[in-house]
């Protein structure tokens, strides 16, 4: 536009030409004709540069090309909301209308379209109104049906592991929105004040657990309520050795930021929680008392999964990994699907990936990821209604926040490569440790302003509900609000609070509850679990001299192109966390923060980032298997090794 060749320095129609034909055939079959011919009367008018007509068409141009679009797409939702559910849904009726609107249009572009002009901005917020009566008010899936959501200011983190420790201001509730007559409802009124994380429904969609944390100097705890507001009570406590802990770790750790301001001291928190399907509770947490591993000033915690009954009682871990988990969430198998990091031979702010785990913390399995290293991270996942190897969630940086696009993924494809990703929100995505990127006027450009989302629920694999900024700077405290996305490309606005954000909006409806897996750890049935509120989550005595055994079928799977008979052993490696213990000098009594730039630095000094324990190496069979003993509950992986003892890839 304002380049020395630009179209305002420019001295010809070449431009506007260009525009024109590019845009004709996007006019539609009574557009495009009436439009080339308004475009060839100018030319042979010899019509100059000064000549208002050449605006006036290219304005037409734009916002017919932009109308017939938005027509397209939601004409398609509509077919598509008639065909999922008939009978239940006046496709019919609706696709009659869009015909009316549409002989309409190609009417007044027959004279002018402008959104300066009454009737074009008529026209475009006739089509707003349709979009919301056709695709909520009428759609089956959200007829007269009650969401349940977040208010929240939007957290201002500077990593999206950290962001419910970036408290920007403090209130909000838990709310249901009733989309018969538009009126919302808070949950728990007598909590305001605090701040609420993130939540989970039960299945019978009687009950709400969710993260709170007061406003004080202390961390998030889970509490339960009934959608009606009755039973409020707290699941979980604060552990027995809190004062210790912070004790021995806080006075060391002040930050920046939120941090410095309130004087961080390493309490613990619990956040995300999840109903299982046998009554109990899985959450994350740092309890496990691990820090991030590229820092010497310990203030950035991580957070493990946990699991918990439904009192509180018998919580246990559920994972020895290093670095931070978020975001469980139920499959329809029974298993959970959450966000995992870890430094296995990977850079230090990518490839965060999505694995799945059964409620006893066996049967680790990735679900997608582990080697796609745009964008950084997937969390926030849920599975799709009836598709097990389908899911939705966010891909989002590892700094500043955990908002960025929507991500469809079709795990029936190659999972290692990028093919599984359908992206809703095409126009936006991130990339790199930092990226925030927009597709804007046809050039992705790096830019901190909207849109941008976060919580995508599935009603079914077309239709989600997701929080969405549309305009506004990521962390705009009140930038966030409540949409429905779809397949189709159609964006509809449900509800926004121009004072505060709204986050993970679902269905207040009754799910199916998943099946009960039984415990593959049969071993640890008798033995007693560690009681809510207790000190540290570490495995106790009896369960470091624990082992298991492995069994691998066949090496070669998951390794294409290596010739059978390459792999002869398995190299079996452990990944450490960094325990806050480890970040504090009791010396010098302060943190470790003149040592270096994080990492174990016990090891060397600025020369790594994580740290790997040789724990053995196993033969591999002739036909490719494997059986071997290994310490049980510890952070494993394997390297195949060729006869040389050489890593093969």
């Amino acid at each position: 536009w304002f380049g020395p060749q630009g179209w305002l320095a420019a001295r010809d129609t070449r431009w506007e030409e260009q525009l024109v034909e590019r845009l004709a055939p996007e006019c539609g079959s009574d557009g495009g004709p009436s439009i080339r011919a308004e475009l060839n009367r100018l030319k042979e008018a010899k019509a100059g540069r000064g000549d208002a007509r050449w605006l006036d068409l290219c304005v037409k141009c734009s916002v017919l090309t932009t109308l017939r679009g938005d027509l397209a797409r939601l004409r398609a939702a509509v077919s598509a909301l008639g065909q999922s559910h008939p009978g239940n849904y006046p496709a019919a009726g609706q696709l009659a209308h869009l015909d009316e609107y549409e002989r309409r249009l190609t009417a007044q572009a027959g004279a002018r379209l402008d959104p300066a002009d009454p009737a074009t901005r008529r026209l475009m917020d006739e089509l707003s109104v349709m979009r919301r009566r056709m695709l909520v008010d009428l759609n089956p899936m959200l007829r007269g049906s009650e969401i349940l959501f977040v208010k929240r200011y939007t957290y201002n983190s500077k990593h999206f592991y950290d962001d419910f420790q970036h408290i920007h201001r403090w209130g909000g509730n838990l709310c249901v929105l009733s989309l018969a007559d538009g009126r919302v409802r808070e949950i728990v009124p007598q909590l305001a004040g605090g701040v609420f994380d993130r939540y989970d429904l039960s299945f019978d969609a009687r009950r709400i657990v969710f993260g709170y944390r007061r406003p004080k100097r202390e961390g998030f705890r889970l509490w339960e309520v009934g959608v009606d507001g009755s039973g409020l009570r707290q699941v979980t406590s604060v552990p027995a050795e809190e004062k210790r802990r912070i004790a021995a770790y806080g006075r060391t750790s002040f930050g920046d930021g939120f941090y410095g301001l309130l004087g961080y001291q390493f309490w613990t928190d619990d956040v995300h929680p999840c109903y299982l399907p046998d009554g109990g509770i899985a959450f994350a947490s740092t309890r496990s008392e691990h820090g991030v591993l590229c820092t010497p000033a310990h203030y950035l915690a991580c957070t493990n999964l946990f699991r918990a009954d439904a009192q509180g009682g018998s919580l246990r871990p559920l994972s020895q990994g290093a670095l931070s988990e978020f975001t469980p969430t139920m499959m329809e198998d029974g298993r959970i699907l959450y966000n995992r990091w870890e430094y296995v031979y990977k850079g230090i702010a990518a490839v965060q990936s999505l694995w799945i785990t059964r409620p006893d913390g066996s049967g680790s399995e990735e679900f997608y990821g582990d080697d796609i290293a745009n964008p950084g991270v997937f969390w926030q996942a849920r599975q799709v209604p009836g598709h097990p190897r389908l899911a939705v969630c966010i891909g989002c940086g590892h700094e500043p926040l955990g908002i960025g696009h929507v991500l469809l993924l079709d795990v029936n494809k190659d999972k290692r490569t990028p093919e599984p990703m359908i992206s809703l929100t095409p126009n936006v995505k991130t990339q790199g440790l930092r990226g925030l990127f927009q597709l804007r006027n046809g050039v992705w450009r790096e830019d901190i302003f909207g849109p941008f989302y976060s919580d995508p629920y599935p009603l079914y694999d077309q239709f989600f509900l997701v929080s969405c900024n549309p305009d506004k700077r990521y962390n705009d405290e009140a930038g966030y609000g409540i949409y429905l996305l779809d397949v189709f490309g159609n964006r509809v606005p449900i509800y926004h609070d121009p004072n505060i954000s709204s986050w993970e909006p679902m269905p207040l409806r009754p799910r199916s509850a998943p099946p009960v897996l039984p415990s593959v750890a049969a071993a640890q049935a008798g033995r007693p679990s560690q009681a809510a509120g207790g000190g540290s989550q570490g495995p106790s005595n009896e369960e470091r001299d624990a082992t298991a055994k492995v069994f691998l079928s066949d090496v070669y799977r998951g390794l294409p192109g290596v010739a059978p008979g390459t792999v002869k052993y398995l190299r079996v490696m452990e990944q450490v966390a960094k325990p806050w213990a480890a970040e504090v000098d009791p010396l010098r009594d302060e943190d470790r923060s003149a040592d270096g730039f994080g990492g174990h630095l016990c090891v060397s000094w600025n020369a790594h980032i994580w740290v790997a324990v040789l724990r053995g190496v196993v033969p591999v069979e002739a036909d490719g298997s494997a059986f071997f003993e290994v310490p049980a509950g510890r952070n494993l992986f394997f390297q195949a090794l060729d006869k040389d003892y050489m890593e093969v890839q």
